[in-house]
């Protein structure tokens, strides 16, 4: 399975199967609950995270796009004026209940590492093609980057079936967190 860099020409139809592949996850359900606004938002909302990889770190996917990965570098940040028209842009996407997210989210960013790692920040399969081994493949390059610098890497899980999961990987909890009103998200860290 050839696995590549996300072009921008992809983000549109990835974004879509993001949307589809979370569309049962307990945080994103926490982050868009009415099946209206999850329908009309989730795939924006996936699409502004892998145009916000181009500069933070790296989204790959599949030639058939039935799968996608979204990864940040710990080490780059963004600018105060990009983290403004990101929030901007989400914020009518997440309506009234944009100040509980934004709580979530501000108290689970200082539990992530302090060392220079890699965090996992989507990955997800398109339902009609999960089980295939798209996710295995998505995740074998980064992880063989993450060893070959040394480095750790970081990512929550949301859903308590996907722990095991990514314990096959070298993956370990290190810890959870409840968010605001939400779900419990396993916090889980693999050494290089």
């Amino acid at each position: 399975m050839t696995i590549r860099a996300v072009s921008p020409e992809d983000v549109p139809a990835l974004g879509q199967v993001l949307a589809r592949a979370f569309e049962h996850d307990p945080l994103h359900r926490w982050i868009f609950p009415a099946d209206r606004t999850w329908a009309r938002n989730s795939h924006r909302s996936f699409a502004m995270a892998l145009r916000q990889a181009f500069s933070l770190g790296v989204a790959l996917t599949d030639e058939g796009r039935h799968g996608a990965a979204i990864w940040h570098d710990s080490t780059r940040s963004s600018t105060l004026w990009e983290r403004l028209v990101f929030a901007l842009r989400m914020l009518p996407l997440l309506g009234t209940r944009a100040l509980l997210i934004g709580r979530g989210f501000d108290e689970l960013a200082p539990l992530h590492p302090k060392m220079p790692h890699w965090y996992l920040y989507a990955l997800g399969t398109d339902p009609l093609h999960q089980g295939k081994g798209i996710g295995s493949a998505l995740f074998a390059p980064m992880l063989a980057r993450c060893d070959a610098e040394s480095r750790p890497a970081y990512l929550e899980a949301s859903r308590p079936e996907n722990v095991p999961y990514y314990e096959r990987f070298g993956f370990k909890v290190i810890g959870e967190h409840t968010m605001p009103q939400g779900p419990v998200v396993w916090r889980m860290l693999r050494t290089p």
